[in-house]
């Protein structure tokens, strides 16, 4: 990649090191539910920035991303469908429920942040393993935060796909100083 190629990248660059410095700072301040809405939101905007068509559903590119990049990692013991899933009853609802659960289609993920013996709290709430998975929450950032790494490394060596990650770059917005001050003004690309 050519210093202007990397100079062209800079606007996704600059939001994706945004996204990972709020979720970690939300982890560290124990912020769970807006590390989590930045997770899913961060997945989201990986998946777009992948699609080769704009026009493809959400769902559909969400799951297709979360399949190559995130889960095909071995490290997340869920599908693409119970993260989507998640993902809609969290940013939609603030809730486990959605309609592909609520379908039967999506298993509701109960996040374990802090070592819970997920176990026993299944068995003390009586809540049936084949309705909710348990994902450490931790390891859902890492793993993002990883899989967005290796993803957005794939332009290095693919000059298709960094064509098309340039042409989107020129979408996202940036952040601009303004006139000197600390306050920025943030504009689209």
């Amino acid at each position: 990649m050519n210093r202007d190629e990397y100079t062209a990248l800079l606007p996704i660059l600059g939001a994706f090191d945004q996204y990972r410095r709020a979720t970690e700072k939300c982890i560290e301040d124990k912020l769970w539910l807006p590390a989590l809405v930045l997770i899913y939101s961060y997945i989201d905007s990986l998946a777009w920035l992948e699609a080769t068509d704009d026009n493809i559903q959400v769902s559909v590119r969400f799951q297709a991303w979360a399949d190559k990049w995130l889960l095909s990692r071995g490290n997340l013991k869920c599908s693409s469908v119970d993260l989507y899933g998640a993902r809609n009853g969290l940013l939609h609802r603030l809730t486990s429920d959605s309609k592909l659960s609520e379908k039967g289609r999506a298993r509701r993920i109960i996040y374990d942040y802090e070592g819970v013996d997920t176990s026993r709290l299944l068995k003390d709430h009586q809540i049936s393993s084949g309705e909710f998975v348990v994902i450490n929450l931790i390891t859902l950032a890492n793993e993002t935060k990883d899989a967005a790494v290796e993803f957005m490394g794939s332009c290095d060596h693919d000059s298709g796909v960094r064509a098309r990650f340039i042409m989107k770059a020129e979408r996202f917005y940036s952040v601009y100083p303004n006139s000197g001050s600390l306050e920025n003004v943030i504009l689209p690309g």
